[in-house]
């Protein structure tokens, strides 16, 4: 029997993290970049993920990320931001419960451009959040029991690899699992996010900045940490969300969505009235062509079945949707600026900035941030060679914007030349050739659809055009595992992938210092074979192809223009009208003579006819239209 003082002991506890859990939503929640987290804040993280994980909680989230008709809606549809926004915004509220030291905490991001060229030296893998694994040890995070992510201080119940270790298994526990930086997947510097950012004005469908996010820079820092095509670990895999990574990453990416939003001055817009705004948020898959996938309309509910009956989730209470999560204060959420956004010259380009970033949601680095940066740069910590590259590269451009010999070029074709060299810059320094990218290389076919996740590699590299073609064989090297777990082999085989991470080569010509000779010259000529090849393929569509140059196309909301998205409504309408007009006209005439015919010429006068004039008038006409 208990004594009277345990008794009185638990109650006092027990009312006590009543009173706290009652309050984990007041302290405004300030996601801060991981370089530059202080020591305490990096350990607070740590320690949440290692509680969480004890009470279960992370085995929780994994299964969420992982039920097949959760994940589709997340990663298939447009729902893509909101799904993972609301899922960040659970996680922080099971944190904050651990005790009064959580109660302000708040999803640190990691900002990938300050890890671009570091691979297995990357900062964030020297940085208490676990290694890149280990592949002499079936790719384990601290393998032998030396840090905190072994799989005696960090046992997850999936992911297991039992053939490879028959003590990695759901009952003793899994070890967390990274095959990061061992292909030649770079991750996107600055540059690469500032051009896409800027290219793609509207939301989208299947062409559009959600998509970018999605099959682009997700997708490619899953395959950065997950590894290639012979790896299955974590965040290749549907349980990606019991790494903590998962976590930082998604933070970015949310970060990056609140700069696309405030660039385009999407932010201005109210949530009730997003309707009227397709290209803030446009529903994809369109509902034709669902399929058995989840609705994504700005209403539907955003699904989290495995989490649905747990005491602690409150999705029930909230009903999340894409509109409620639109408006990041409604939430509470802000995040520092960081140094990416100052690196980035969106204040700069973007054409909604008169009045600035919106310091509400995109806070000001706070004091002890900027003693940080300051640390960082009195040390000589420019950031790494990319880094340093590409920033010297738009010094140059802003030299070369001066020149008249220049003038003809806009802000698109600077951003792309920013972008397009600093990715090449990558390939230069691991001494690869630039990329050549055929006009017509051999895709999967529609006949191939069917078979999905059932292709294989081998059959991805053997397609004419692909074979022997060292950036398209990377991309699906790179890309197959990630692919495979998301159901996305298809479309890797179907090159709709290439767009996002086939290296471009620059619209603008020029040097510095740091550029290579060789590399330099190989990439003029392949731009040039490029061109001919392109130009040869169209020789019969000259004309046409003058023709349309003249023509000004408005940017895509999905599969609509958006400067006439108005006007196509409005078009489509009228024509309905007219139709149906014209086929009540008709009737009425055809009804006319007919009757006309039968009073004067009666084939049986004793009958009473129809279209007597007694029963035939203006209100029957209108009755017809």
């Amino acid at each position: 029997m208990w004594s009277s003082t345990t008794s009185a002991l638990l109650f006092l506890c027990f009312w006590l993290s009543l009173a706290h859990s009652g309050d984990i939503y007041s302290c405004p929640r300030t996601r801060k970049a991981w370089h530059l987290s202080t020591d305490d804040e990096r350990s607070l993280f740590i320690n949440a993920m290692h509680k969480l994980n004890a009470e279960g909680k992370i085995a929780h989230f994994g299964s969420a990320h992982h039920n097949e008709l959760d994940q589709t809606q997340a990663h298939g549809t447009s729902e893509f931001f909101a799904w993972h926004r609301y899922l960040l915004w659970e996680f922080e509220n099971q944190v904050r419960r651990l005790g009064p030291e959580y109660e302000c905490f708040s999803v640190p991001y990691w900002d990938v451009t300050t890890d671009t060229g570091l691979f297995t030296d990357a900062f964030v893998f020297k940085s208490g959040i676990g290694g890149p694994g280990e592949p002499d040890h079936d790719e384990c995070v601290n393998a032998e029991n030396d840090g905190a992510w072994s799989r005696e201080d960090f046992p997850l119940p999936h992911v297991c690899h039992e053939l490879e270790s028959a003590a990695d298994n759901p009952t003793n526990g899994c070890c967390l699992k990274r095959a990061a930086g061992r292909t030649s997947l770079d991750l996107s510097g600055v540059s690469g996010y500032t051009n896409f950012i800027k290219k793609y004005p509207n939301f989208g469908a299947d062409i559009g900045f959600r998509s970018w996010t999605f099959n682009g820079k997700h997708g490619e820092v899953h395959s950065f940490v997950g590894g290639g095509f012979d790896s299955y670990t974590h965040m290749i895999s549907r349980y990606a969300s019991e790494d903590p990574l998962f976590y930082m990453l998604h933070s970015w990416l949310d970060y990056v969505y609140v700069v696309w939003k405030q660039c385009w001055g999407y932010n201005k817009i109210a949530p009730e009235d997003l309707d009227q705004h397709p290209s803030a948020y446009f529903e994809y898959p369109i509902a034709s062509k669902k399929m058995g996938v989840p609705s994504s309309g700005l209403d539907d509910a955003l699904l989290y079945l495995p989490m649905h009956d747990l005491p602690w989730w409150e999705g029930k209470k909230r009903m999340p949707t894409a509109r409620k999560l639109y408006d990041e204060q409604a939430w509470n959420m802000q995040y520092e600026r960081g140094t990416f956004l100052p690196k980035s010259k969106l204040s700069i380009v973007c054409d909604n900035q008169e009045d600035g970033w919106d310091s509400n949601v995109l806070v000001p680095n706070s004091e002890e941030t900027k003693a940080i940066i300051e640390a960082l740069r009195s040390h000589g910590d420019e950031g790494s060679e990319v880094d340093v590259y590409q920033q010297r590269v738009w010094t140059e451009i802003e030299r070369l914007k001066t020149l008249a010999s220049f003038a003809d070029y806009d802000d698109a074709d600077w951003l792309q030349t920013w972008h397009a060299k600093t990715c090449n810059f990558q390939r230069q320094r691991r001494n690869a050739m630039p990329c050549y990218v055929p006009v017509d290389y051999e895709k999967c076919t529609d006949d191939d659809q069917v078979r999905g996740d059932a292709i294989t590699l081998e059959e991805l590299l053997q397609k004419d055009g692909v074979h022997g073609n060292t950036c398209l064989e990377e991309v699906r090297g790179n890309l197959y595992a990630w692919a495979k777990q998301s159901g996305l082999v298809y479309e890797l085989c179907a090159g709709r992938f290439d767009d996002y991470h086939v290296c471009p080569l620059p619209v603008i010509d020029f040097m510095i210092d740091e550029d290579d000779a060789h590399y330099y010259d190989a990439l003029l000529a392949m731009k040039e074979k490029m061109r001919s090849e392109d130009l040869a393929l169209h020789a019969d569509e000259n004309n046409l192809v003058m023709a349309k140059s003249n023509v000004v196309s408005a940017p895509l909301i999905g599969e609509i223009a958006d400067l006439i998205y108005p006007m196509y409504h409005s078009i489509v309408s009228t024509m309905i009208v007219l139709v149906m007009l014209g086929v009540a006209i008709f009737t009425m005439l055809r009804y006319c003579c007919r009757c006309q015919s039968d009073l004067s010429h009666p084939s049986d006068p004793t009958q009473e006819n129809e279209c007597n004039t007694d029963m035939f008038g203006y209100g029957s006409m209108a009755e017809m239209l």
